[in-house]
């Protein structure tokens, strides 16, 4: 009878913390407020620079309108481009997120 092969080593995980949440607050003139509860993991390796993805029809119609108000108010993505895509409000929104928590 053949032996079955040996299974690589699995890395231990660490224990799991509370999941964070965030918490949203849009007063009167549209100012948006997100407060994560736990600060982000400094991700340290090799990540990709392309990612596709899908949005419901509520996540997408947010993603526009964030892009709109942010063009309407002459943002800028750290590189000096001005917002005028939803895929630049995305960018701006992670350039303002820290991971130096």
């Amino acid at each position: 009878m053949n032996k079955p092969p040996d299974l690589p080593q699995m890395k231990q995980s660490k224990p799991r913390q509370e999941p964070p949440t965030a918490v949203v607050a849009m007063n009167h003139s549209q100012e948006i407020t997100v407060t994560l509860s736990t600060p982000l993991v400094a991700w340290t390796t090799w990540t990709l620079s392309r990612y596709d993805l899908r949005l419901n029809r509520a996540q997408a119609a947010i993603l526009r309108s964030l892009a709109a108000t942010l063009e309407e108010r002459g943002a800028e993505l750290e590189s000096g481009k001005s917002v005028t895509r939803p895929t630049d409000a995305l960018k701006w929104l992670l350039e303002k997120i820290s991971t130096d928590s």
